[in-house]
C-alpha cells in the first residue's frame, strides 16, 4: 500500500464538506472507552450515522485534524493487506506528528473488506486509541460475530429503515399532531411510509416506479451477497423460492413445513433441515424480523409458532402482486418494527381456541400490555373480534390496561374489567 494514498485519502475526507445529513434518531457516543460497531440492514444509513458521529465531534469543537475516516470499499484500497494498518497510523502521525494518537478518533466504515481488520482494531483499541467507530456489512460481519471477534470490547448498536419520525425528517416536515396543515400533510406521508416503506434512498427519491425499483435490486443484493455467497449456498433455485415464500408471509405466521411441502411439489429437491438454516439466515442479514408466541416457557416458546415480518414494507409491496393494498397488514408490521428500533421485547399471543393478541410488550420478560393493531374499528365484527383478542390475553395475562392501533380513531372504552385505549398510528408512532 502507498503510504502517500493513504495520506491523500485521510486529508480529503478531513477538507472535504459532510453530504448534507438528515437527522437520524441514533445518535451514537462520543465519549465512550469502548469500540462503538454499527451494524443492521442493508442500506439503511450506516455510514450517515458514522458522518453524522463526526458532524456532533466537530461540533463540540474537535479538530478536523484528530478525526481519521476510510471507507474499505473505496477503490484505493482495493489492495489493502494486513500489514498496511500499520502504514495508517504512520501515515496519520507524519501529517500531523504533534497530535497525540490517543485523542484522534478512529472511523473504519465496511471494516470486513480488509482482512483481518479485528486484530488490527483489538490492538488500537488495546494500546493507541479508545475512539474507534467501525461499520460491517451484513455479507460478512454479523452483530454475533463482531462481539466474538472483539472480545467484549464493543458496544453494538443497530440502524433499521426510517422510523416515522426519521421518514418525516426526510420528507422536511416537523411533526405536529395539532396543526391542521401539518397533520395533514403528515397524514398523506403516512400512508406512502406504509406503502414504499422507509430505507432513506426510497425515502428521497420522487418517483414511484424508481422507488419499486431499488427496492427490488435491494432484495436481489441481500438474496445473492447477503445469502448466497456468504453462506456458499448451491441450491439457488430452492433459496429463492424460499425467500419468496418468506416475504409473501408478511406479518403472518410462518410454517417451514408448508413450504417444504411447495417446494418438493415443484420438484425442486430439498431436506427440511436448509429451510431452518435458511429462516435463521434471513432473520441475522435483517431481511426478516421474527416474532416468537409467548409462553412461560421458554422450551415452548421455541417449539411455538413464529410471525414474520419483512424488514420493510417496501421490500413486500415491491416483491409481491396485491389486487387491494393491505393496510392492515402493513400497519400491524410498522408497529413491529417501531417496537425492534426502540428495543422493546414483544411477543404474539394465541389461545387454546386460535384466538390472537397481535402484541404482548413484555420487558424483561414480565408481561406489561396487549396490543391489537387494526386498520378500522367501525365494522361492529371487525371491533368485537379484536377486543375478544385483546380480552383473552388480559384474563390468560392478568392485565387490566390495554391498546388498539388504529388508522384514525381515538377514544376509551371498557370491557370486562379491562380498560382498552384505541390510538391513532401517526400518534403512536410518534410517541
Amino acid at each position: 500500500m502507498d503510504k502517500q494514498i493513504l495520506k491523500n485519502i485521510i486529508r480529503d475526507f478531513q477538507k472535504s464538506p459532510l453530504p448534507e445529513l438528515y437527522k437520524r434518531d441514533l445518535n451514537l457516543p462520543t465519549k465512550t472507552n469502548e469500540i462503538v460497531s454499527v451494524i443492521g440492514a442493508r442500506r439503511a444509513g450506516k455510514t450517515w450515522i458514522l458522518f453524522s458521529t463526526i458532524k456532533q465531534l466537530l461540533k463540540e469543537k474537535t479538530e478536523a485534524e484528530r478525526i481519521v475516516y476510510l471507507n474499505f470499499e473505496d477503490e484505493r484500497l482495493s489492495n489493502f493487506q494486513p500489514e498496511d494498518f500499520d502504514l495508517i497510523l504512520q501515515a496519520y502521525q507524519e501529517l500531523y506528528p504533534t497530535i497525540d494518537l490517543r485523542k484522534a478518533y478512529f472511523f473504519f466504515d465496511e471494516v470486513q473488506n480488509a482482512p483481518l481488520w479485528e486484530k488490527f482494531i483489538r490492538r488500537l483499541h488495546d494500546s493507541i486509541s479508545r475512539k474507534i467507530y467501525i461499520t460491517g456489512s451484513n455479507s460478512k460481519l454479523l452483530s454475533r460475530e463482531i462481539a466474538t471477534s472483539l472480545r467484549g470490547r464493543t458496544i453494538v448498536f443497530e440502524v433499521f429503515p426510517l422510523s416515522f419520525n426519521e421518514f418525516l425528517t426526510f420528507n422536511q416536515i416537523s411533526p405536529d399532531l395539532y396543526h391542521s396543515s401539518t397533520k395533514a400533510k403528515m397524514n398523506v406521508l403516512f400512508l406512502d411510509f406504509l406503502k414504499l416503506g422507509s430505507f432513506p434512498a426510497v425515502a428521497l427519491e420522487k418517483n414511484p416506479d424508481i422507488k419499486i425499483k431499488i427496492l427490488q435490486e435491494y432484495f436481489n443484493v441481500m438474496i445473492y451477497q447477503d445469502l448466497i455467497q456468504r453462506y456458499n449456498i448451491k441450491n439457488t433455485p430452492l433459496i429463492d423460492y424460499f425467500m419468496k415464500q418468506l416475504t409473501a408471509s408478511h406479518a403472518k405466521e410462518f410454517s417451514v413445513h408448508k413450504i417444504y411441502n411447495g417446494a418438493r411439489s415443484l420438484g425442486l429437491k430439498t431436506r427440511i433441515t436448509p429451510l431452518y438454516e435458511y429462516l435463521n439466515y434471513a432473520e441475522v442479514i435483517y431481511l426478516n424480523g421474527i416474532l416468537n408466541k409467548f409462553s412461560y416457557s421458554l422450551r415452548a416458546r421455541a417449539q411455538a409458532g413464529k410471525k414474520i415480518y419483512c424488514v420493510d414494507n417496501g421490500l413486500f409491496n415491491a416483491l409481491t402482486f396485491q389486487s387491494e393494498i393491505p393496510w392492515g397488514k402493513l400497519l400491524e408490521a410498522a408497529v413491529f418494527w417501531h417496537f425492534k428500533r426502540t428495543g422493546k421485547e414483544i411477543y404474539y399471543f394465541k389461545d387454546k381456541a386460535g384466538v390472537e393478541c397481535d402484541f404482548i410488550l413484555s420487558p424483561n420478560g414480565k408481561p406489561q400490555q396487549a396490543i391489537q393493531v387494526c386498520w378500522d374499528l367501525r365494522d361492529e365484527e371487525t371491533k368485537k373480534r379484536e377486543v375478544r383478542g385483546l380480552l383473552s390475553c388480559c384474563r390468560f395475562l392478568g392485565l387490566k390496561k390495554s391498546l388498539i392501533i388504529t388508522h384514525e380513531e381515538e377514544y376509551e372504552l371498557e370491557e370486562k374489567g379491562v380498560q382498552i385505549s384505541v390510538l391513532p398510528a401517526v400518534k403512536f408512532l410518534l410517541s
